[in-house]
């Protein structure tokens, strides 16, 4: 495994289309050592490329070619993330060590999913594959670390707080424009599983994570704008983006995407009414597009109840193996372990009590670190809305690993954008308590509106 996945790295460097990549990639990141939108860019191309995959299951052996140069992207989708998360890395262990008023840059539960996969890597290289245990630790080893030294420190202002909503969300503009230029000129291969847009992921709920994970990003940015012109152009990506979630079909994906709109509008004077113009806006635009697109399989699958069936039977076995293997998990029945329908049961059935463990202690610091920015927005209304966008994405993603394992994945978007999510989670905690302490000099940082430093974004 641990072989052949460095053989396609090898293959991604020597190819044209790689080189091509890595040339892009080393510019911006020599730019990004004198541009914050560059560097914040290059974590939304990170973000993109570690969604990247092809569907395969029993049936579908060799899955319908995308267009150049998307099917020869989404082919070397984790080699070209692993690349990005090099260059990263590199430009983290690049940006001035200078002093920071911050003091911790990472919260406890990114800790937590670090202390899982080591118990998932003991457990490969027990009875598994070695090189797939290696290859995974130090794949997931390497993105938080990437991380830690990268986006967590750069967040030190409001303007970098913003620049890093605008990463996330520029992910799901991303996933629009490659799928509306795939759809052009052939809509088939992003839509042949039962007729659901899985677009340029591996299946249709990877595609609806990854856009609901974008809606409070979006949301954000749609009402953080001064300027007219860029308000519009984020309210068509909104809007564009809900369509895309809509036609995924996933019931996953409509729950999170609901989920953080609640959220995101729960506080404020007029919030009801705002929902209202937004549901308003959102059908009005829906309704004609629709009308040109076949959408029966797509209410049929958010109606099926097929699925759902199915998915409690992945469930229903999950709990038996740990049921009948309560300590340290089932046994492994191949080279690597397997991961059903829901993150909590995956490692339960797994790891055990053991991994449970530190899964308690995720969950148990996510709601702890949601709470504490709830307080934030209340205390303090300039933060209000920052807040609400941190408090929406994490409880999106929360929700979501009930229904996805993605909280085991090593380098995948909602990997990334939960380690994302937690960062800017764990700024607005210290930068509260910096306003409320002041620092040495009389003011608190990020005190300032982004637009005053990025004009231009």
């Amino acid at each position: 495994m641990g072989s052949a996945f460095l053989s396609q790295f090898i293959n991604l460097l020597s190819s044209p289309l790689g080189m091509v990549c890595a040339v892009i990639g080393v510019i911006l990141a020599y730019q990004a050592r004198r541009s914050p939108r560059m560097a914040w860019l290059l974590v939304a191309l990170c973000c993109f490329a570690a969604s990247l995959s092809e569907f395969r299951d029993q049936y579908v052996l060799d899955p319908p070619d995308l267009v150049f140069p998307l099917e020869q992207l989404r082919a070397a989708g984790r080699p070209l993330s692993l690349l990005l998360v090099g260059l990263l890395l590199w430009l983290g262990v690049e940006t001035p060590n200078k002093q920071s008023w911050r003091q911790r840059f990472m919260p406890s539960a990114v800790w937590c999913l670090m202390a899982i996969q080591g118990l998932i890597f003991f457990k490969t290289f027990a009875s598994g594959s070695l090189s797939f245990a290696l290859l995974a630790f130090m794949t997931f080893a390497s993105t938080v670390l990437m991380v830690w030294l990268g986006p967590s420190r750069w967040l030190q202002d409001d303007g970098q707080f913003y620049l890093a909503i605008w990463a996330i969300a520029s992910v799901g503009v991303l996933f629009v424009i490659a799928n509306g230029y795939q759809a052009f000129f052939d809509l088939y291969p992003i839509t042949f599983v039962h007729g659901a847009l899985l677009g340029t992921t591996g299946n249709p709920q990877h595609a609806a994570t990854l856009l609901a994970t974008t809606v409070p990003c979006l949301l954000f940015l749609m009402q953080a704008q001064r300027q007219q012109r860029q308000q519009i152009f984020w309210v068509i990506a909104l809007v564009l983006v809900l369509i895309a979630l809509f036609l995924t079909a996933s019931r996953t994906g409509a729950l999170m995407g609901c989920l953080a709109v609640l959220l995101f509008f729960r506080r404020g004077k007029n919030q009801f009414i705002r929902v209202a113009f937004f549901i308003g806006l959102f059908v009005a635009v829906l309704v004609p597009i629709l009308s040109t697109l076949d959408t029966n399989s797509v209410a049929n699958q958010l109606l099926d109840t097929e699925l759902e069936n199915s998915r409690l039977r992945v469930w229903r076995a999950m709990w038996n193996a740990f049921s009948s293997h309560p300590f340290f998990g089932a046994p492994l029945q191949s080279d690597r372990l397997g991961y059903g329908e829901n993150s909590w049961l995956a490692i339960a059935a797994n790891l055990g009590i053991v991994g449970l463990i530190p899964l308690f202690f995720f969950g148990v610091s996510c709601i702890r670190l949601i709470l504490k920015l709830d307080q934030i927005a209340t205390r303090s209304p300039m933060y209000s809305l920052h807040s609400n966008t941190i408090i929406a994405g994490l409880a999106a993603l929360l929700v979501g690993s009930i229904f996805e394992a993605f909280l085991l994945g090593t380098i995948t978007f909602p990997s990334l954008a939960l380690l994302l999510y937690l960062s800017l989670g764990q700024y607005l905690i210290e930068l509260h308590q910096a306003m409320n302490s002041r620092l040495p000099s009389g003011e608190a940082p990020g005190s300032y509106y982004p637009e005053q430093l990025y004009p231009n974004i």
